[in-house]
């Protein structure tokens, strides 16, 4: 299902969803080219739904997964600046 992340944690994921899915199912929450991540849909509310983790995520998958998350997130490469001669 589509879905908006709002909130991530280690343990879980806040959703805002644009379909209902089944409470109590084993879903699975794919953020860009991450590998998936399992968990099971543990609460819905209106348009909001949680997801809790099958296993703890770590430090730095998290800190990965958010940074692809947030809309300005920085270049993986830094800017370098080049003086050169080109033909189009």
């Amino acid at each position: 299902l589509f879905c908006l992340v709002r909130n991530i944690s280690s343990t879980g994921v806040q959703l805002r969803i644009y379909a209902r899915p089944q409470a109590d199912a084993d879903a699975a929450l794919r953020v860009s080219d991450e590998p998936s991540i399992a968990g099971r849909i543990v609460w819905i509310d209106g348009d909001m739904a949680g997801m809790a983790f099958a296993e703890e995520l770590d430090s730095s998958t998290l800190l990965r997964v958010r940074q692809k998350l947030t809309p300005n997130r920085r270049r993986g490469t830094p800017r370098v600046a080049v003086r050169a001669t080109a033909t189009i």
